[in-house]
């Protein structure tokens, strides 16, 4: 359906919260990454990118939601790995969440709606995957100055 980028959250005391501008792999060298825990895609996009970095997710904190993934960021517990959509919604709700877009061509987390293409449910699966796509406009749109 889209590919989103891919946005880091880190303490406010940390230096990374208090640059412009995205951040590169070697900006996160050494910093512990903060991600689900394992069998999610977005999870190995990040151990991906960490390996890319030189560092490592970190095994003692492991959210089972993004909501824990930014919670624990935001106490210091390493830095988050974010999906833009779930970062924009954030960033809506809280205008001093602190996000910064992750610049890496491999920085990037696949939507997709998969379904057979003799399901009876045909119809329902391709109006849903567009309601899904308009909604993310949406919340690009009440962001997408920042977030483009």
């Amino acid at each position: 359906m889209f590919t989103e980028t891919l946005w880091i959250c880190a303490a406010a005391d940390d230096p990374l919260s208090s640059s412009d501008g995205p951040v590169t792999l070697a900006d996160l060298a050494a910093k512990p990454l903060l991600s689900l825990s394992p069998g999610y895609r977005l999870t190995e996009i990040v151990e991906r990118l960490a390996a890319l970095a030189g560092t490592q997710v970190s095994r003692d904190y492991q959210g089972a939601s993004l909501d824990a993934v930014r919670q624990m960021a935001v106490m210091g517990a390493g830095v988050a790995v974010l999906p833009s959509l779930y970062a924009l919604g954030e960033a809506i709700r809280d205008p001093e969440f602190i996000l910064r877009r992750l610049d890496h061509p491999e920085a990037r987390h696949e939507i997709a709606l998969h379904w057979r293409r003799t399901s009876p449910m045909n119809s329902a699966f391709e109006k849903l995957t567009t309601a899904l796509v308009a909604v993310k406009e949406e919340i690009r749109a009440a962001r997408g100055e920042q977030f483009s």
